[in-house]
């Protein structure tokens, strides 16, 4: 018998449980895992290495084989077709739409709050921005209304729609939009069906979706920065909540909000360039098809079983003594950090930008997801908003580290970690090293 599965995410305590008792057992060369992309299986590798003893060699293969899409259900719509959506939809007849279709949760998908700030700042008064999808943890949906106030009848928000829709949706829209930005989110089927449909795609550089788009051709993928200081979170890892600890990585993970809402802007006001980008989607789309995709699982179980039938039945005996192990904390940048375009380092620069000089003093508020609050220190944000109200320009990630650690009690790791609560929130601009 061999063993043969994929995951759709690359961070989750059923997971590494079962990687675990896999990685501790005797290798064979035909079990295997099938990986949805190539930032994945790089991860795969780290992982079951983390898992196994040191001297073990891999327990089993890594495999490449994405998701598929069915190219003839996710297809472009002309302009009939998106009439017809539209009004089927109950959505509105002009302006240009641009949609972001998934889980309504920062938890396990994307902070969808940079989305709505770029569309603020790169839409014209007559397109809209569509959200869809369903809400998870409840009040999400009331917190994105909220923070797109003025955007007034111009955002939309519906709940998840059933699967007989999900084409309709992608035929009302001109333009797809994912800031993915949680390690639960490995490989995006929505990416790959709006590209199916000939929509051009804005996504950031995050893992799968940098496989499924070609920058500048079927899209625009946003630049990604981890920001170190998850020492604290990673160590708490094992004991954390359920998808707590994605919420926390995720927070750390900067979005480069000006380039997001510069694509935007971009495609916007170009349709010729959407067109193009919408096509080249479709023809890489058409690669994913499911009966392309069936092929080639098919012919990973067939050779599979073929080894399989040949293995002496005592060696088929000793590799099911496994052994189990218990909480390991995730090393996520060691395991992670690839899926980003890059780790900021200490000559990253920073300052405070207006949003931020409002907040430092007290005009407006700043809001953090509930369930990052036992993690956050008042007295740490205070420190970096005096550090960074006393610097005229830009400042090194290391400086603001080393004179916040001055003023409080706190260590480095925690710094970084709130100085990328701080970016993520929008609070800071952010330049890269001289």
């Amino acid at each position: 018998m061999a063993i043969c599965c994929d995951t759709h995410n690359g961070e989750s305590r059923p997971l590494i449980a079962g990687l675990t008792r896999l990685a501790n057992a005797r290798p064979v060369p035909y079990d295997a895992i099938v990986c949805l992309d190539t930032r994945q299986q790089v991860f795969m590798r780290a992982l079951i290495a983390d898992l196994a003893p040191a001297t073990a060699p891999s327990p089993l293969r890594l495999e490449l084989i994405p998701r598929g899409v069915d190219s003839e259900r996710f297809r472009p719509a002309d302009a009939a077709e998106r009439t017809r959506a539209r009004l089927l939809l109950g959505l509105p007849e002009h302006g240009r739409i641009v949609l972001f279709f998934g889980r309504l949760n920062a938890y396990t998908k994307a902070d969808l709050l940079p989305v709505i700030d770029a569309f603020v700042a790169a839409s014209p008064a007559d397109d809209h921005l569509l959200i869809v999808g369903r809400e998870y943890p409840a009040g999400y949906s009331a917190l994105l209304r909220e923070a797109g106030n003025g955007l007034g009848h111009r955002l939309i928000i519906r709940k998840e729609a059933p699967p007989s829709l999900r084409p309709l949706y992608y035929a009302a829209s001109d333009l797809f939009v994912l800031p993915g930005d949680t390690i639960i989110e490995a490989f995006s089927n929505t990416v790959l069906e709006a590209m199916a449909c000939g929509l051009p795609v804005i996504a950031s550089d995050w893992v799968g979706i940098s496989d499924l788009v070609e920058d500048g051709v079927s899209g625009i993928l946003i630049p990604t920065w981890w920001m170190p200081g998850l020492d604290r979170v990673s160590a708490l890892s094992p004991l954390a909540q359920p998808n707590a600890d994605h919420l926390a990585t995720g927070q750390s993970l900067w979005v480069d909000a000006g380039a997001l809402a510069d694509a935007m802007r971009r495609l916007l006001n170009a349709p010729e360039t959407c067109t193009a980008m919408g096509a080249a989607g479709r023809r890489r789309a058409e690669n994913h098809a499911a009966a392309t995709i069936h092929g080639r699982w098919r012919r990973l179980w067939e050779a599979q079983l073929a080894e399989a039938a040949v293995e002496p039945a005592s060696t088929a005996a000793m590799r099911r003594a496994g052994a189990d192990q218990l909480g390991q904390p995730s090393r996520y940048l060691a395991w992670y950090g690839h899926y980003a375009s890059g780790v900021i380092s200490p000559t990253h620069r920073f300052r405070l930008n207006e949003r931020g000089r409002t907040v430092a003093v007290r005009v407006k508020p700043v809001r953090f997801y509930d369930d990052l609050l036992p993690l956050i220190h008042r007295d740490l944000l205070d420190a970096l908003f005096a550090v960074l109200s006393e610097q005229a320009e830009w400042a090194t990630c290391e400086d603001l580290v080393k004179r916040a650690a001055l003023r409080s009690a706190h260590a480095e790791d925690d710094i970084r970690f709130h100085l990328g609560l701080m970016l993520k929130r929008g609070l800071l601009d952010a330049a890269p090293p001289l």
